[in-house]
């Protein structure tokens, strides 16, 4: 089995590139959108963007407990994926250790503790990371790609252009920081800010180098 991380900041284009990278490597390769990949997910999915959508009196949700979801969500997506075929690669838009851990210290939590939560969900048989690409842009590329996008904004947005730019940041740094979930056997920054076709063509060809070695 491999693995590729598509992460990044909102308005990065990774859902796209997913979808075009799947068509590339063929029948071979699953789609995992974090949170949303398994029944559960999808459920933690649309808590995790709109809690009224479940329950009206339901109008935020605390950091704490966002953690506790995204480590279950994690968990029931990582049982899910050890049931595919050993040839089955997986795209993964988003990956919980790390966006959970980067969205949480945003949010103002300890990142011990937040590292601490999510790695308590990480089963022993979570394979490694062939290649984790962080798609970047601008700051002001990323917001203006949310805003033209439908559906208004999520809870998430709403908490203002302060935590968003700290997400943002936390992103542009991660490659160089010392947090590694699971073994990442390799990692590389990918200018989001081209044509969605180029984007593409340059991860699949490092992709594709690194998968001979």
């Amino acid at each position: 089995m491999k693995v590729m991380i598509l992460e990044g900041v909102d308005g990065t284009g990774k859902t796209t590139v997913a979808e075009q990278l799947k068509q590339l490597i063929g029948s071979t390769a699953v789609i995992a959108k974090m949170p949303g990949a398994t029944p559960l997910g999808q459920h933690l999915r649309q808590l995790h963007k709109n809690p009224q959508s479940i329950n009206p009196k339901l109008t935020d949700i605390d950091p704490h407990t966002e953690q506790i979801l995204m480590a279950a969500d994690f968990s029931a997506c990582i049982h899910w994926i050890l049931t595919l075929p050993k040839e089955t690669t997986i795209i993964f838009d988003r990956f919980n250790p790390i966006s959970a851990v980067i969205y949480g210290t945003a949010n103002g939590l300890d990142p011990c503790w937040t590292q601490q939560m999510i790695s308590s969900s990480i089963p022993e048989q979570t394979p490694g990371i062939d290649g984790l690409y962080i798609l970047s842009v601008p700051f002001e590329v990323s917001m203006k790609r949310r805003q033209q996008r439908n559906g208004g904004h999520c809870r998430i947005e709403a908490r203002g252009n302060s935590f968003l730019e700290k997400v943002w940041g936390s992103y542009e740094t991660f490659l160089s920081s010392n947090y590694r979930p699971v073994p990442i056997r390799h990692g590389r920054m990918i200018n989001a800010d081209q044509p969605i076709n180029d984007v593409v063509q340059q991860i699949w060809a490092d992709w594709c180098e690194w998968s001979k070695q």
